[in-house]
């Protein structure tokens, strides 16, 4: 479902969320910029959907000239129509081909040069790059080329082709020409082992003359291999079991140390086998040098089936097993009270830090779960220069305020605006993605200079931006919450995002979302009020330091709110009792307004009311965190995600206030020697562990005592 430019424009105006109870400012000069900026953008836009619409229009007619040879198609084009070569050329080739989904890019403008790109592409880049129209991108020609060259790298023979150019590259000048002998003895080397996998029964004497002929090939191929190969510049492998690096590099030292392992005679080692599935000699040795010589192992993966008497895994398993796949690194500024970190990290993201410099929400992440190194501090003051080149994902909640559609409006002057604070840090930290989350308003007219500013300077820094709308109410929330996510990445993987699928059809409304929290006294009027409640709410607000407001609406949502039944001037403490009268109509709880931002059950913020309410209303809902972190992790490890299936899991278990487990997620940034934050250092949880310690041996010499006592009164 694709959310357009104008709707987005509508949602800016019904949504309050975007002035927050800030002042509309009465300054002439500060309202005669936005307007001007609106009607420019507007005709921009207008101009341009005309642009491809009679580019389009071109494409046909030149597809109806009678002429069939080229030659004579392009003397038209130019002698009679008045067309450059090259605007000629760019039309005869697209009116040879066919344009795909008119209505689509007509309706989204896309600019002619990239009309004629998608009519002249494979059908496979069509279908990828029009899925990326549809969800929001704006794409360049350069892009298709970029996604031919990510799904040519997907297909088993470019696969192939590229590991045999890495091979003959790490080859020794003089020896590459003898490169396909040796791989074919590999070949013919990995069945003889496969064949080995293969026995079922086998004494210690019949097992040492199977096993003496493959050492012996074994030791003529290492020998080989250190011919072909330069084994002084392969990385070192530490650890035989560990396989989380992937690069080819690394994956020839392994097929090296395979080889050094069986020319010694090491063919079983009980740390590293399979129990089960290994006998005589372990799989993972096999696979490794089949990698070198890119050998098919259909019959070792039956081998290894036949043994495996482990029943087949359940529903729970398989997405057990989907968690713990391997985690990107996550740097995160300005989290607030944990809704962006809750989503992203079920979307497989580990955090090597996060920030915040809002007491509360900080003290609200340690009553919780701190997800990583948590920071209470300004980040304009941190020096994030430690963190270069060692993160995945620079993810951020930047303050909304500046940008209000409807506010002051103060955007880059404002000096809660962090936005330029957030490229410096991006430019320190150099991460592959970037996501930075803020209100609609900032995509509005008046923030256009700024915005042109932030994308040139990322553009400065190596990135390719974007800005993309999702809202709450398309993932099964009960509130509307149009947002934006600005997603970067460097490299040239911006090609590979795709913005998340959209479940419209997961609609709940106000009423059914709260229902078990408004009746949780036994208030008999709950069923009349769900009726009533029988819409999206509107986007809750109230974030801002500087807001009056006392509930979850601005002045502009309170009628709306009227309408689904709640009363928005305050909150509550609870909800209505059981002899409330029927037709009241409540006020909404703290803990229903987190209910309506997804956050997991019994999550405890903490501070005062109005400071609770600021952070939850500030809240990047965890679905919508995790429904794009999916996206970006998808573009990251290059793997499809089913996004019905993932954000339909539970978001995940968390050891609500657990200090050991807070410690515990600490282990990646404490084995990158990178800052603990605050309350993370182990000389402190020693101390609380030895305080602990020494309690406990108190209270049992105490209770000794009392035993001891006991018994001597008795006797």
């Amino acid at each position: 479902m694709h959310i357009s430019k104008d709707e987005l424009n509508d949602e800016i105006i019904a949504e309050s969320s975007l002035h927050d109870g800030v002042a509309i400012t009465d300054d002439p000069a500060d309202m005669q910029k936005p307007t001007s900026f609106s009607k420019m953008r507007n005709r921009a836009r207008t101009i341009r959907k005309q642009w491809t619409r009679q580019f389009v229009e071109l494409v046909d007619m030149v597809g109806e000239l009678p002429q069939k040879d080229r030659g004579e198609r392009l003397a038209i084009l130019v002698h009679d129509w008045g067309f450059t070569k090259r605007e000629a050329s760019l039309l005869l080739k697209t009116a040879k081909a066919t344009i795909p989904d008119r209505e689509l890019l007509l309706e989204l403008a896309v600019a002619p040069e990239v009309v004629a790109s998608l009519a002249t592409a494979r059908n496979d880049v069509k279908k990828e790059a029009l899925l990326q129209i549809e969800n929001g991108r704006t794409l360049q020609s350069s892009d298709l080329a970029r996604i031919r060259s990510n799904l040519d790298a997907a297909k088993p023979e470019f696969v192939r082709s590229t590991h045999q150019r890495f091979l003959v590259g790490q080859a020794t000048r003089r020896r590459k020409c003898d490169l396909a002998t040796y791989m074919n003895d590999l070949l013919a080397f990995v069945d003889a082992l496969v064949e080995h996998h293969e026995l079922d029964q086998c004494n210690e004497q019949n097992l040492a003359e199977r096993q003496q002929p493959l050492i012996h090939s074994a030791q003529q191929l290492q020998q080989r291999f250190t011919q072909y190969f330069d084994v002084n510049r392969l990385p070192a492998v530490e650890q035989w079991f560990f396989d989380a690096g992937d690069s080819r590099e690394l994956r020839l030292a392994k097929a090296y140390l395979a080889l050094k392992r069986l020319a010694i005679g090491d063919f079983y080692d009980a740390e590293y086998a399979n129990g089960e599935t290994d006998r005589y000699i372990e799989a993972g040795i096999i696979r490794k040098i089949a990698w070198l010589c890119s050998a098919e192992l259909s019959r070792l993966n039956k081998s290894v089936a036949a043994r495996d008497s482990r029943p087949e895994p359940s529903l729970t398993e398989v997405l057990a097993a989907r968690a713990v796949r391997k985690p990107f690194m996550l740097l995160e500024i300005c989290a607030g009270a944990g809704g962006q970190a809750t989503g992203l990290h079920a979307a497989g993201f580990a955090s090597l830090g996060v920030f915040e410099q809002n007491v509360h929400a900080v003290n609200t992440l340690e009553a919780n779960f701190a997800f990583g190194p948590l920071h209470q501090v300004d980040i304009r003051e941190f020096d994030f220069s430690v963190y270069r080149d060692q993160i995945d994902l620079l993810a951020g909640g930047v303050p909304c305020q500046p940008h209000s559609a409807l506010g002051s409006r103060r955007g880059g002057e404002d000096e809660r605006d962090l936005f330029m604070v957030a490229i410096d840090i991006i430019r320190e930290v150099r991460p592959r993605a970037v996501m930075l989350e803020n209100v609609t308003g900032f995509d509005h007219a008046g923030n256009a200079e700024y915005r042109a500013k932030v994308f040139a300077e990322l553009k400065k820094a190596g990135y390719e931006a974007a800005l993309f709308p999702i809202a709450a109410k398309d993932f099964g929330l009960a509130q509307k919450r149009p947002r934006l996510v600005l997603i970067a990445f460097r490299d040239g993987h911006m090609s590979r995002f795709r913005m998340p699928t959209v479940f419209p059809e997961w609609k709940l409304t106000l009423g059914e979302a709260l229902r078990d929290l408004m009746s949780a006294n036994g208030w008999k009027g709950v069923d009349a009020w769900v009726e009533r409640a029988n819409k999206f709410a509107p986007t809750l607000v109230g974030g801002s330091d500087k807001t009056s407001i006392a509930g979850f609406a601005s002045k502009f949502q309170e009628q709306e709110w009227l309408e689904l039944g709640v009363d928005p001037t305050g909150l509550a403490d609870a909800a209505p009792a059981a002899d409330a009268p029927i037709n009241l109509v409540p006020r909404l709880t703290l803990g229903m307004a987190a209910r309506l931002q997804g956050f997991i059950e019994h999550w405890q913020f903490t501070g005062s009311k109005r400071q609770q309410r600021q952070q939850i209303a500030n809240a990047f809902p965890p679905v919508l965190a995790r429904a794009v972190g999916l996206a970006i992790y998808s573009a990251l490890a290059q793997v499809e995600i089913d996004f019905e299936a993932e954000l339909q899991e539970p978001l995940g278990h968390y050891p609500l206030g657990d200090a050991w487990m807070n410690f515990a997620v600490t282990k990646f940034a404490e084995d990158l020697d990178l800052p603990l934050g605050r309350q993370r250092n182990p000389r402190d949880l020693a101390f609380a562990a030895k305080f602990k310690e020494n309690r406990e041996r108190r209270e049992k010499l105490a209770e000794d005592a009392s035993v001891a006592k006991a018994a001597d009164e008795a006797a």
